[in-house]
């Protein structure tokens, strides 16, 4: 596992890949639908 990088895909999946106890932080966005309103152009 490569430190300061962001990883993308299903969070099971990319979770099993790590060594245990090796993450300081995680950072979500859930799919709350209608709550947050996202700019993607």
């Amino acid at each position: 596992m490569k430190t300061n990088r962001f990883y993308v895909g299903d969070a099971v999946s990319v979770m099993d890949s790590f060594v245990p106890n090796s993450i300081s932080l995680t950072v979500t966005s859930p799919p709350y639908e209608d709550l947050r309103k996202y700019n993607y152009s």
